[in-house]
């Protein structure tokens, strides 16, 4: 038998896309005493979530037939990644019990999102994407506790900054997602029609799409119009939902990030979805 055939990846996954493998390693994390010195902003979401990946708070929960992964203790080391001032106004216990009910985490893509308009200084920004196990609270009334499980989608924001010589975790917000409101309702979740309605017919930013690039999740669009050069990135989510996370503009032979919705599409970006 292949070592492939017994991946426990095999049992975890409701399809076929991969998750992200974690580049990354901080054996500090697990030793309180040492400081943390993590000095590569994008190694924060990898370490975070490989953490957290065997973590479990299924007590109550539905699911599993005996005991899951390695229970409560990962969150222990992941509570570590976070800012002093997220932990004064978090506790551990509360952390944990943000938790509840969850049995996996799987990370499935972190895209950089371009700072654009902001003074402040040390901050990054990745789009996420997590596929998470859960579990259905157990009802009390009865005594049927079907070991039934679900698998559950996030995207959202993972906002880094650095403080005491390390990068830490500042916030983290999630949006859930939903494979029915497209295929039924809407255009806006499909990035060139965004790109052919939005920029082109209304805001009359470009004319014409030169050339759509696809680089596994990140769908590059680029556009031209009225002497100008264009790009714009969406991820494309789990549920096919082409997400935008950045906008640029061609100056001097280098693209830089702008923003260029108005008022009225600003619903469109990742930015403004999630505060």
């Amino acid at each position: 038998m292949s070592t492939e055939y017994y991946s426990n990846e095999r049992y975890h996954r409701s399809s076929k896309k991969n998750t992200l493998k974690n580049p990354y390693s901080y054996s500090n994390l697990y030793n309180k005493n040492s400081p943390l010195n993590i000095n590569n902003s994008r190694a924060v979401p990898f370490i975070y979530y490989d953490i957290l990946q065997e973590a479990s708070n299924m007590n109550g929960f539905t699911g599993g037939c005996g005991s899951i992964g390695y229970s409560n203790f990962p969150y222990v080391f992941a509570y570590r990644l976070f800012t002093d001032e997220v932990k004064n106004h978090m506790s551990l216990d509360k952390y944990i019990d943000l938790h509840k009910g969850i049995g996996h985490i799987n990370l499935l893509n972190v895209q950089a999102i371009e700072n654009v308009g902001t003074n402040i200084v040390n901050e990054m920004n990745y789009m996420i994407e997590v596929e998470v196990i859960t579990g259905k609270e157990k009802n009390k009334n009865t005594e049927n506790h079907e070991n039934i499980s679900y698998f559950g989608y996030y995207y959202g924001i993972f906002t880094v900054i650095f403080t005491k010589e390390s990068w830490k975790i500042s916030k983290i917000s999630y949006k859930p997602e939903d494979f029915l409101c497209a295929p039924y309702h809407s255009w806006n979740y499909d990035g060139k029609l965004i790109v052919d309605i939005v920029y082109k017919n209304d805001l009359e930013i470009i004319q014409k799409i030169e050339r759509i690039q696809y680089e596994n999740s990140l769908v590059k669009i680029y556009g031209s119009g009225y002497g100008s050069q264009y790009r714009f990135d969406f991820v494309r989510l789990t549920n096919g939902y082409d997400i935008l996370i950045n906008e640029f503009k061609m100056e001097n032979e280098e693209w830089i990030a702008c923003n260029i919705l108005n008022d009225k599409w600003l619903y469109l970006k990742l930015t403004n979805i999630i505060p």
